[in-house]
């Protein structure tokens, strides 16, 4: 017999006896018997509660840690994906200064359109063309070999 199954036992036992005592004690004024089996349902009814109580918090529990490690690899994946997206954007952002030195237009252009900016500071306007050219910086290769 495992210690699980002496301790289901010595609980049944107990409340076995705590029924009897005090159907005992109530003998005068209730018939035993009847005490007895009212006495010992309630008892039964309060350790089932008791016990479906304490289940439910250890699972919520349980369930509560999962949660919270889930939302965490979650927020770490996603943190990792706004930074990559952060670089990308930074790359691409581009810089030009104005004319009169008092401002820098940031923005991402578009190639092959004429991109309008106006200058906070002396409010002239610019066409910003953003165009991409191949340039050979090496050796060009012999067809004819």
């Amino acid at each position: 017999m495992t210690d699980e199954n002496k301790k289901k036992i010595g609980i049944i036992i107990a409340v076995i006896g705590a029924g009897a005592i005090l159907a005992f004690g109530l003998s005068d004024y209730v018939n035993f018997w009847k005490a007895f089996s009212v006495l010992t349902y309630i008892e039964i009814l309060g350790f089932g509660v008791y016990h479906f109580w304490k289940q439910s918090e250890y699972k919520t529990d349980t369930t509560f840690e999962q949660t919270l490690a889930e939302y965490e690899t979650e927020l770490g994946e996603q943190l990792t994906v706004i930074q990559e997206y952060e670089q990308i954007f930074d790359s691409q952002l581009v810089e030009l200064p104005c004319i009169c030195g008092g401002n820098t237009f940031q923005g991402l252009f578009s190639p092959k359109t004429d991109n309008i900016v106006q200058c906070e500071k002396c409010k002239c306007k610019y066409k910003v063309s953003i165009q991409y050219d191949t340039i050979l910086i090496s050796e060009p290769m012999d067809s004819n070999s």
